[in-house]
């Protein structure tokens, strides 16, 4: 007996639309969660009284409520990119400073070698330290000995800052180079 009625509704309703039919048989479809879907029917091809006239426009309250948080996730993304190529340039400013320093007879010479080196790395790579620092350890400058190079740069992130990200980061990298074995220090 209680199958007989789910099969006269459905053949009641044949002609209607298949949220119609399931809403007769007693049936609740529900669109992401929320509510009865809006499956193809119209509110006003009834009178306005179907259940599921409720979620007119629910497109645009969708739209309202992601596009926000899709905006948050592009500039976090952004956000990380940017970081991580600023790091990689560091990296590679201290890198080229170290090698340029062992290269130099004097640790004076090499010093001085060390900073406009990653200076200019920094200003190739149009990364602007608000903050920049080199600092060159040449106390084992000798054959065979290490130069250490260390590369601070604190760049600001006003560009990219949304709420809960710092307005700048520090960014730090150091490398160590070996001078030749065989060679003369000045």
């Amino acid at each position: 007996m209680s199958q007989d009625r789910p099969r006269s509704a459905a053949r009641k309703h044949a002609g209607t639309s298949k949220e119609a039919r399931l809403v007769a048989l007693g049936l609740r479809v529900r669109l992401r969660g929320l509510g009865p879907s809006c499956m193809g029917t119209s509110c006003g091809a009834g009178g306005g009284t179907e259940p599921h006239c409720w979620c007119r426009g629910s497109a645009a309250v969708e739209l309202v409520i992601l596009a926000p948080m899709l905006m948050a996730f592009v500039l976090f993304i952004a956000t990380l990119g940017r970081l991580a190529a600023a790091k990689s340039e560091v990296v590679s400013a201290a890198r080229v400073a170290a090698q340029s320093a062992v290269i130099w007879p004097t640790p004076a010479e090499a010093v001085w070698a060390a900073e406009a080196s990653a200076s200019y790395q920094l200003v190739r790579h149009h990364l602007t330290c608000s903050a920049g620092r080199v600092s060159v350890n040449t106390s084992d400058f000798r054959p065979g000995g290490v130069v250490r190079v260390s590369v601070v740069c604190t760049m600001s992130m006003a560009e990219l800052s949304f709420p809960g990200m710092p307005g700048s980061k520090t960014v730090v990298a150091s490398v160590a180079a070996p001078i030749e074995t065989y060679r003369s220090i000045g």
